[in-house]
């Protein structure tokens, strides 16, 4: 069995850090990062690294490009229970301000078109909103999250993004944690009835359901390089830390920690 099973995208990254205002109709001096990224793969390496045993289920390419990120999936200690392969991969590239923040431009690739699959067990479903952008995402997403239920798993959902939060609102009946910034919170109609995770930048996350809330801070420091994937790390590190058997505000301590950490080198993943 399982701790983690992660349910989201693998993409290759290009990182480009900016010095200064980016100017059109010139040549621009830069240094250029390239490596794993996706959301679900992001994911899946925070649960991975706090010591979970993580299952990923998701799409690559048929490309030479995709076999290297395969390669470097099963090195990181994480079980590759389901790949689509169907080109094109996908690819993202972010542009990072000096002070951390970032711009993410995204060729999205295809899948994952998994569909559940009953010889998988795990204890935790962590799953990303990104696939209701796919082919059939919302039944997707469904699928996975009533056959998470028949096998009394915790279901953790992550927004992913607010543009996709009216694709996700019919959905959020079927699950026991939404992960989401205060953004996404504010356009799934600030669910009071479901427990939340807000992720809340430099401020760390919020825990609330209804009228109860907790504030969760980060108690560490270093120079913020890149948040690109920080949210993610906070997922994963939450999953993890949950089907750890951690009560909820040791998992979002744990959760909160693993996301600043992310901030400390460029990409989503370690370069």
């Amino acid at each position: 069995m399982y701790d983690v099973v992660v349910v989201g995208d693998t993409a290759w990254d290009t990182v480009v850090p900016l010095h200064g205002d980016l100017e059109f109709d010139a040549d621009t001096n830069a240094t250029i990062y390239q490596g794993m990224g996706g959301q679900g793969l992001n994911m899946a390496i925070a649960a991975a690294e706090l010591g979970s045993s993580t299952a990923l289920v998701t799409q690559v390419g048929c490309d030479m490009l995709s076999q290297t990120l395969l390669a470097h999936i099963r090195r990181a200690g994480i079980h590759l229970v389901s790949t689509t392969q169907e080109d094109p991969l996908t690819r993202v590239v972010a542009i990072v301000r000096e002070d951390g923040e970032r711009a993410l431009l995204t060729d999205p690739g295809v899948g994952p078109l998994a569909s559940p699959d009953d010889s998988i067990h795990g204890k935790v479903l962590l799953i990303s909103g990104y696939l209701v952008d796919r082919p059939g995402g919302v039944e997707r997403i469904g699928e996975w999250l009533q056959w998470a239920r028949r096998h009394k798993m915790t279901r953790l959902l992550d927004a992913a993004h607010a543009r996709l939060s009216d694709r996700l609102t019919g959905i959020l009946s079927q699950v026991d944690w939404i992960l989401a910034n205060e953004r996404e919170w504010q356009a799934l109609g600030r669910p009071d009835d479901i427990a939340c995770l807000i992720k809340r930048g430099k401020e760390g996350i919020q825990l609330r359901k209804g009228r109860h809330l907790m504030d969760v801070g980060i108690h560490a420091s270093g120079p913020v390089v890149d948040t690109t994937g920080a949210g993610d790390a906070v997922a994963g590190g939450f999953a993890a830390s949950l089907a750890q058997g951690m009560g909820v505000r040791k998992a979002a301590e744990i959760a909160v920690q693993r996301g600043f950490q992310a901030c400390l080198h460029l990409g989503s993943i370690k370069f």
